[in-house]
């Protein structure tokens, strides 16, 4: 398998350096940004509305024994032969019971999600992990190796445009008389970072080869 690339623009390898650079740095930027928000709203499940939820059922167990006492001594209020009816005791023990079972039932509910978040957030970072790996080994990698392609391609094509110039060293003398800003004369222009082109031979038929031409 052939390794060789045709590369005709050098500025093109640092045009796609920068965007790969800014594409690391928008890509670990969101990673970051999106494992904090899981990582809040993890923690919000698992350690606050769990603490929240328990202190709620130790107030309702707290509400339901004062309201069966409430009860009881309304119950030993007693005129004559005639018990007293004790509605609105039975009522608040009634509230204080309902409170404490939904807070039970809340408590619950957040045990079961707190456990379904922690297997989504184990998914999470391992699917992300592969991502997270290569933008912290491969891609800074990848940054230098275009770094120094750059360069090697760059030294080339100024070795190349030396190599073509070719002065005599009569001329050397003639030049350093006349002067760089003499009339008529121009200054040098500076190598061109885009790479020459293939100079090989184009490719001949078997005809050609063999002396015939191919002309009616």
């Amino acid at each position: 398998m052939s390794r060789s690339a045709r590369v005709r623009s050098i500025d093109a390898l640092q045009v796609f350096g920068a965007a790969l650079r800014s594409f690391g740095e928008e890509a670990s930027t969101a990673l970051a940004d999106l494992e904090m928000e899981v990582y809040r709203a993890v923690q919000w499940i698992r350690h606050d509305q769990k603490e929240y939820w328990t202190q709620q059922i130790r107030r309702a167990q707290e509400e339901v024994a004062e309201a069966r006492i409430n009860l009881e001594r309304r119950r030993m209020f007693q005129v004559g032969d005639r018990r007293p009816s004790c509605q609105e005791e039975k009522a608040a023990l009634e509230a204080a019971k309902r409170r404490l079972r939904i807070a039970q039932q809340k408590r619950e509910a957040v045990r079961r999600w707190a456990q379904l978040l922690e297997r989504e957030w184990m998914d999470y970072r391992g699917s992300v992990a592969p991502l997270a790996a290569w933008l912290e080994t491969d891609l800074p990698k990848g940054l230098a190796l275009l770094k120094r392609l750059s360069h090697a391609l760059d030294a080339y094509v100024q070795s190349e445009s030396t190599a073509g110039v070719g002065l005599s060293p009569g001329s050397d003398a003639a030049a350093e008389g006349d002067g760089a800003n003499a009339p008529g004369k121009t200054a040098p222009s500076s190598p061109s970072r885009e790479l020459p082109p293939d100079h090989s031979p184009r490719p001949t038929t078997r005809e050609e080869d063999a002396g015939v031409s191919q002309e009616p």
